[in-house]
């Protein structure tokens, strides 16, 4: 049982009164995940009382002995012994701490879970043993010192020797127990059952083998009936209340997967595997959900462990394998690896719905791909749609097909569809060089060139030899110069091949409507003379042909701009305007040299000219 401290002193005193291990819980009654693992951690009290003192201490009752132990989250456990600190596990990993325990505890003890340490045992068998009840007697002598593998020799013996004794079968199923042999714990304890259908330990070992598989609805019989023989029993009571636990956390479990709950799922199980370290059911579990979470390097370890250490002909961990291998992108290995676990289970029905599911996918996407080549680009789009919706989870794959349909968008027209498309592909995958090289094409489109040139410059970082990449990024580049530089044809107000004489008509027309000295707010006059210096900036530009092929080239030097003064701008204006009779300049602008318009005086035959 768990003692819980009230004091500093007290803990102190605790410390000192024993020579045992000591496994202290510092928690506190507002921590959500001290609630949670108080449970398995009063199981872990129950199932090592023979080894190791059991303590709780609540961090705001005992300040001191927090501060003293260096306790900075909850909850954390810490084993002492002979008033040494050995070690701690911060955080409810439960796991851990069943292994620091049986590290450190000394002698091995029989656990319910099957995680007590096998100790080596070289001493043979003594060969003067002869009946069943001297190997019977040798059995417990190995037991009590953890030579699992040795007491079931002995117990095998005795059973060849007398095969009518129901104790002798759970011994044996208590070896097996701890050696993680749970079918063979099940058989033994089922014919102890046979032998004497009385015999409540027998019920007690068949639960528990069950338990440890993860079969809790046969757990929970099995200690049921070892109840209704024993019905005081506080470990059939313990451990059918632990069944109940598992059999909660695995279905929540499920419901969250169901729901695509992948990391609620993950939590959930491993309250289980808390309980359940070794079963084979909640492990396949855990796996579903570490797929869901995309963690499929860690997802196919987890499944070769089972096939390599458990049952290499498990067809749920193959498939499980098979897909983990198959979405981190190890098509064939994946395949290969579902086709097996079809050969051995041909029912399976999770691998043969994955196996339609990727057909259906590779149909759709073919289908999608024969589209875009005849130039059907609305129906190619549909096409990766509907792939896109079979399988959320295949990111590689979807990450292609999202690529594929930003190239259909592309096609359309529809650049902003096309950019959204190619990010997702990137987001599923952030290697994937032609889903930058195609967003970076259509923000060209869309003239968002220093989005296109990072784009392109991620593109050469994967692939520094590609010429195309380098060709790209030297036009995107260009053309995010020019971006930089005005527009003189949109200034002009002109197409990009209108004529000389164009030009000229335009530039008068616009000039005569933003000559500064037009203007008496001084705000308004400031905005005209900006305007108007642009426009004498096009026109010049644009009306000397040499001038215009550099511009439209992107050769022309950035510096040319803004270089006009007044009287460039002037001697243009009068170019155009000089015959006017009476308009003369006056008065000056924005460092423009010589007269303004004249507004009152000297006008055209001396009266007032206004334009």
């Amino acid at each position: 049982m768990v003692k819980e401290i009230k004091s500093d002193s007290q803990f102190t005193s605790e410390l000192a009164s024993t020579n045992k291990l000591v496994v202290v819980d510092f928690f506190a009654t507002w921590c959500g995940p001290c609630k949670k693992v108080a449970p398995i951690y009063e199981q872990l009290a129950n199932q090592y009382q023979q080894d190791a003192v059991f303590l709780k201490v609540d961090v705001d009752i005992c300040q001191q002995t927090a501060a003293q132990c260096e306790i900075s989250a909850m909850p954390t456990f810490v084993l002492f012994k002979n008033k040494k600190k050995l070690d701690q596990v911060v955080g409810g990993d439960m796991n851990k701490l069943n292994q620091l325990i049986m590290k450190y505890k000394g002698a091995s003890s029989s656990s319910s879970n099957g995680t007590s340490s096998q100790v080596e045992d070289n001493e043979p068998i003594p060969t003067h043993l002869s009946t069943a009840e001297d190997f019977k007697e040798e059995g417990n002598k190995r037991y009590k010192k953890g030579s699992y593998k040795k007491a079931a020799e002995c117990y095998s013996k005795a059973i060849e020797l007398d095969p009518s004794q129901a104790p002798i079968y759970t011994n044996r199923a208590a070896c097996y127990l701890q050696l993680q042999q749970y079918k063979k714990v099940i058989e033994d304890a089922l014919k102890a059952q046979q032998l004497d259908s009385k015999f409540a330990k027998a019920y007690l070992r068949a639960g528990q083998g069950y338990l440890q598989m993860g079969k809790t609805k046969e757990a929970k019989e099995q200690f049921e009936l070892g109840l209704k023989i024993e019905p005081n029993s506080d470990l059939l009571k313990k451990e059918r209340d632990t069944a109940v636990k598992i059999e909660k956390h695995l279905e929540n479990a499920k419901n969250f997967l169901s729901q695509g709950l992948y990391k609620e799922a993950s939590a959930e199980i491993d309250l289980a595997l808390q309980l359940a370290p070794h079963s084979t059911i909640l492990k396949l579990v855990k796996i579903e959900s570490l797929i869901g979470l995309r963690e499929f390097d860690t997802a196919a370890k987890e499944a070769s462990t089972i096939l390599r250490d458990v049952d290499s002909n498990n067809s749920d961990a193959l498939f499980l394998r098979g897909q983990a291998l198959y979405y981190a992108g190890n098509t064939d290995s994946g395949l290969n690896h579902i086709t097996q676990a079809l050969n051995l289970d041909p029912d399976n029905q999770k691998c043969i719905q994955f196996r339609k599911q990727i057909k259906k996918i590779e149909a759709l996407k073919e289908e999608g791909n024969t589209l875009l080549r005849n130039g059907k680009y609305q129906e190619a789009y549909n096409e990766y749609t509907k792939a896109i919706e079979i399988d959320p989870k295949n990111a590689n794959l979807n990450a292609v097909l999202y690529c594929n349909r930003a190239a259909a968008a592309t096609k359309l027209g529809k650049h902003d569809v096309a950019i959204k498309d190619a990010t997702k592909a990137i987001e599923l995958n952030d290697s994937y060089l032609k889903a930058y090289m195609r967003r970076g094409s259509s923000y060209i489109e869309l003239e968002q060139y220093e989005d296109a040139m990072r784009d392109y410059n991620k593109a050469h970082e994967l692939d520094k030899d590609n010429e195309e990449i380098e060709q790209k990024l030297k036009e995107v580049r260009k053309l995010y110069k020019q971006s930089k530089k005005k527009d003189y044809y949109k200034i002009l107000g002109i197409e990009k091949s209108a004529s000389t004489d164009e030009i000229r008509k335009a530039y008068k027309k616009l000039a005569m409507q933003w000559h500064p000295d037009r203007y008496i707010d001084e705000e308004e006059k400031k905005n005209a003379e900006n305007k108007f210096k642009d426009i004498t900036e096009a026109h010049s530009i644009l009306s000397d042909p040499q001038k215009r092929q550099q511009y439209d080239s992107g050769a022309m030097d950035a510096d040319f701009e803004g270089g006009f003064h007044g009287g460039d701008m002037n001697d243009i204006f009068r170019m155009f305007f000089g015959g006017m009779g009476g308009m003369h300049m006056g008065g000056g602008f924005g460092g423009m040299s010589g007269g303004g318009f004249g507004r009152r005086g000297g006008g055209m035959g001396g009266g007032q000219f206004f334009f």
